[in-house]
């Protein structure tokens, strides 16, 4: 159960992280930035000078205006990545906590199994107990196989699979259960 639960939190974070990372980044036109700073060394060796800081200037505003761009990017990316990790936070906390109340549940239910056995199992060694000493010695010998043949049988019945079968010792166990009191009015007679 934990192994499932550990799996769906792994596809939860590798979701988020493909998420984080599948944002288009802007790529700088380094060309026509290149093309612009050309033209401005091309003028400045022309002697047109006016030209060419002109031609710096663009180069410089689009290689500013291509900066800004990335920029926003990467702050809407790392936005949407705070964002993101807060719900994958939030997924891992949850799955945690559901897998403990789960856990936690299996756990009571595998205790209150064991306990409610072995109350079972001190009563029939109870009776067992209470007919040794109070029978003769044949009437001790049934009953306690009447006891221990009803134990074997209800555990029989919470093993069986097959629904058949189970109905059959279901049929069964009434008529163990009146043996057992008759068994336990005659311990009372004696």
């Amino acid at each position: 159960m934990l192994k499932r639960l550990f799996i769906c939190n792994f596809f939860i974070i590798f979701t988020a992280i493909i998420l984080f990372y599948s944002y288009p980044i802007a790529s700088a036109n380094e060309s026509t930035v290149e093309l612009h700073k050309k033209q401005a060394i091309y003028y400045s060796k022309e002697g047109m000078t006016d030209k060419a800081i002109k031609e710096f200037e663009k180069a410089i505003q689009i290689s500013y205006n291509e900066g800004y761009e990335k920029g926003k990017i990467e702050a809407e990316k790392q936005k949407s990545a705070k964002v993101y990790m807060k719900y994958v936070i939030l997924s891992i906390a949850v799955g945690l906590y559901l897998s403990a109340v789960f856990m936690a549940i299996l756990w009571w239910s595998d205790i209150s199994s064991q306990v409610s056995s072995i109350r079972r199992n001190l009563r029939i060694n109870g009776f067992i107990g209470g007919i040794k000493v109070k029978l003769s010695p044949e009437l001790r010998k049934k009953a306690i196989e009447i006891a221990k043949s009803e134990d074997k049988l209800r555990r029989a019945i919470n093993q069986e699979n097959d629904p058949s079968l189970r109905d059959i010792a279901s049929g069964v166990l009434p008529r163990l259960d009146e043996l057992v009191r008759q068994a336990l009015l005659l311990l009372e007679l004696k």
